[in-house]
C-alpha cells in the first residue's frame, strides 16, 4: 500500500512568507497600539463625564461594549510589550522600561511602543 511522499516534520518558509508575516504582525501590533491609545482617552472622557455630571446609573450597552472589547485590546497590547521586553531587552535604560512597563502600565506599554518596539520592527529594516 503506496502512502504518498514522506511528510517533513520541518517546512522551510521562503523568504516572502517570513516578510509577509513581519508585515502582518507590524499591521497587528500597530492596530493594538491605536486601539490601546483611543480606549485611555475614552476612559479618560468618561472620568471627567463622572466628574461633571456624577455617576451614570444607566450606560448605554454600546458604550459598555466598546469599553469592554478596548479593554480586552488594551491588555493584550500590554502583555505583548512585556513579553517583547522580556525577549529582546532594549540596549539603554533596560531597568527604567521595565518599571515603566510595570509601574506605568498602559502609558508605559505605549511609550515603549514609540520608542523601543517601533524602531526596532521597521517594515524595511530586515
Amino acid at each position: 500500500m503506496h502512502q504518498g511522499p514522506p511528510r517533513r516534520s520541518l517546512q522551510l518558509k521562503t523568504v516572502v512568507e517570513i516578510r509577509r508575516e513581519a508585515i502582518q504582525e507590524w499591521k497587528f501590533v500597530h492596530f493594538l497600539a491605536a486601539a490601546t491609545a483611543i480606549e485611555i482617552v475614552l476612559l479618560i472622557c468618561i472620568q471627567i463625564l463622572r466628574a461633571f455630571l456624577g455617576p451614570v446609573i444607566h450606560a448605554p450597552a454600546v458604550v459598555i461594549w466598546v469599553v469592554a472589547v478596548g479593554a480586552f485590546l488594551l491588555m493584550w497590547f500590554w502583555i505583548r510589550m512585556i513579553v517583547d521586553f522580556v525577549r529582546e531587552r532594549p540596549e539603554r535604560h533596560t531597568a527604567a522600561w521595565g518599571w515603566a512597563l510595570f509601574l506605568g502600565a498602559y502609558f508605559g506599554a505605549l511609550a515603549y511602543f514609540v520608542a523601543v518596539w517601533r524602531p526596532r520592527h521597521q517594515v524595511g529594516a530586515k
